[in-house]
């Protein structure tokens, strides 16, 4: 709540708070409490990333995606999306503070998750895959690397499109920005 009523500092130490809860509760039964100490340390760095602390929010994301890695391994099924997802964040981050070959290896990461991911269950799953292809094709086009960049736009454009049918308003303007770039380079 605080978080999205722009309460920063409140909204800080809320998380840190609850970082110490869990951390004592995760040291005590980590099967029980790791999956909310890592939600509670990427929703930290979320924070810090949005009131622009990069380096405290990178630190975040990494534990967060430290404790994932290690759940995902143990059960692939229940934490891979949290484990893709925070990736995501990661990237995010990277992408944001110009770290752009840093960005471009996490969204790969989470690329391959969200391409096994949906092929097993596109209706849960295309919507993240779409976004991650997204997220890459506009770090290669900050980097000026058009090839990749259009070939993010063009694996991304088919999950648009189908995206924008069942959910024209939240998914249509993605759809379109695709469908303008990809005539601007005559496709």
């Amino acid at each position: 709540m605080y978080k999205n009523t722009q309460r920063h500092a409140e909204a800080e130490r809320a998380y840190l708070k609850a970082l110490e809860i869990y951390e004592c509760l995760a040291s005590q039964n980590s099967d029980a409490y790791e999956p909310d100490l890592a939600m509670s340390f990427n929703n930290l760095g979320i924070l810090y990333k949005n009131t622009q602390r990069y380096a405290e929010a990178e630190q975040a994301h990494l534990k967060a995606l430290e404790i994932y890695e290690r759940l995902a391994e143990q059960n692939p099924d229940a934490y891979e999306p949290n484990l893709a997802r925070s990736l995501n964040n990661l990237g995010n981050l990277y992408a944001d503070t110009q770290h752009y070959a840093e960005a471009e290896q996490v969204y790969l990461k989470a690329l391959e998750i969200w391409q096994r991911l949906a092929a097993q269950n596109p209706d849960a799953y295309e919507p993240n895959l779409a976004g991650t292809l997204w997220n890459m094709a506009l770090v290669y086009s900050k980097q000026k690397d058009w090839n990749k960049m259009l070939e993010m736009f063009r694996r991304a454009k088919p999950l648009y499109d189908k995206l924008t049918k069942k959910h024209p308003a939240r998914y249509q303007q993605y759809a379109k920005t695709i469908h303008d770039i990809l005539a601007q380079f005559g496709e």
